[in-house]
């Protein structure tokens, strides 16, 4: 009995000095960039501890960063799944509109890549959003992490620099990953896992509707956009094929948003957070459970939903009809 109030007291004491790191860290706002060395953590307790997992996750909601623009109207214009066909007449109306946006790529439309090249050098921010976009990365940590390394050199291949930004594949509160991992908690743990290894992940608050099919309705996608309830917004669109209604709208939406007083933001690992709450997913047809932490072999850097679920479909139907 002593023993194991011994092993509880350790993995609490470890778990304590971890968050608080990861708080000072995120204070600083440091610049870091995950770098590559590969590392092992496979033993590490506070990913396989649920209550110490739920305990984390707790704690990092209630220090989430707040805006570095209170007090002033912001809008981050936000772009998945490119770049595409689509990518470069974003990229004009972005241009002739004077204002920026960040762009999570892909690496799949090998075709469309020097895109990444154009948009970080017209100013606009370079997250990553996975390589491939399947959503098999997520049956375990390595497999995610492998993904995400391969879309990390192609963005330093285009931009110079890797990037700490990123967005999960259907959002961090996404149920499509448990066809592929069992886990209730997984995407808790992988959430708090990439934090730690130096990246700050996004997810959105106004979503412009382009998820639900391809060739949706301009004013549609207008009507859904121009939506100035929240001083600090981030909205999530896509550049992908399918999506050159998106492109249309865009003007529209940008004229909107400036006759509002917004300023049109980047997003940075210091600006506004936008996390979804992620809770225990208990769905059907769920793969059998695996250990999240086995084989992870990266390095720690040093340094609402209204539309989710039609977005998670359209990814899932999205991810269906590519090419094996």
């Amino acid at each position: 009995m002593n023993f194991l109030k011994a092993k509880i007291l350790v993995a609490t004491l470890l778990t304590t000095l971890l968050v608080s790191c990861n708080s000072t860290d995120n204070q600083t706002g440091t610049e870091d960039t995950p770098d590559s060395t590969k590392i092992s953590l496979q033993d590490t307790l506070h990913y396989r501890n649920d209550s110490l997992v739920m305990q984390r996750y707790e704690e990092a909601r209630q220090q989430q960063s707040v805006s570095t623009h209170q007090g002033r109207k912001c809008i981050y214009l936000t772009f998945d799944d490119g770049p595409s066909d689509v990518t470069p007449k974003i990229l004009d109306i972005l241009k002739n509109d004077s204002v920026h946006a960040t762009f999570f790529v892909t690496g799949h439309h090998t075709k469309y890549l020097d895109n990444i090249r154009r948009a970080h050098n017209e100013g606009n921010a370079i997250g990553a959003h996975t390589y491939s976009h399947k959503y098999s990365i997520y049956r375990d940590f390595e497999a995610y992490f492998d993904d995400l390394e391969k879309i990390q050199e192609v963005i330093k291949q285009y931009t110079g620099s890797r990037t700490n930004i990123i967005r999960f594949p259907g959002g961090s509160s996404n149920t499509a990953y448990y066809k592929y991992n069992g886990d209730s908690l997984f995407m808790v743990r992988l959430s708090q896992c990439v934090r730690d290894h130096g990246y700050q992940y996004f997810d959105w608050n106004l979503a412009s509707g382009d998820a639900t099919g391809r060739h949706v309705a301009t004013s549609k996608l207008i009507r859904l956009s121009c939506n100035a309830k929240k001083d600090e917004i981030c909205l999530l669109m896509h550049d992908t094929f399918g999506k050159e209604t998106t492109a249309d709208a865009l003007p529209s939406i940008i004229k909107f948003f400036k006759q509002q007083g917004y300023e049109f933001k980047t997003l940075t690992d210091t600006t506004y957070i936008c996390h979804h709450p992620i809770t225990p997913f208990h769905g059907k047809k769920a793969a059998q459970r695996k250990s999240p932490t086995d084989s992870i072999k990266h390095k720690p850097a040093k340094h609402q939903h209204k539309h989710h679920q039609q977005h998670q479909q359209h990814q899932q139907q999205a991810e269906d009809e590519q090419p094996a």
